[in-house]
């Protein structure tokens, strides 16, 4: 009870001081986590594969494939999002648009545009 007193006293100053640096560190290692998901997910993908295509290795080279392109873009989405985003500054403006309101066009009966 003492300490719930402390906290309503208009006179406590409570800091929350590192908050930001350990959200920061979670949520990096919640990114390092995803990337290891993605390998994983990436690798039974393929075995996965293998054993539905009875070993053709038409259906494990795409496998291979498709596994090897979601496990890089899981491990290098700062660099795509870095790309995309210097694109989208680079570009020009968009022309603005007017539009001005026209006059109803009469329908004869039964016509259609």
């Amino acid at each position: 009870m003492e300490t719930l007193t402390t906290l309503a006293s208009p006179d406590t100053l409570v800091l929350a001081d590192g908050i930001f640096g350990t959200i920061s560190d979670k949520s990096n290692e919640g990114a390092g986590a995803l990337k290891d998901v993605a390998l994983f997910a990436g690798l039974v993908f393929i075995v996965w594969k293998a054993f539905a295509t009875r070993g053709a290795i038409a259906g494990i080279i795409v496998a291979i494939f498709s596994a090897g392109i979601l496990i890089w873009a899981v491990g290098n989405i700062d660099f795509v999002s870095g790309k995309v985003g210097d694109e989208l500054q680079s570009m020009p403006a968009a022309p603005g648009v007017v539009q001005e309101s026209a006059s109803p066009v009469p329908l004869s009966p039964g016509g259609a545009i």
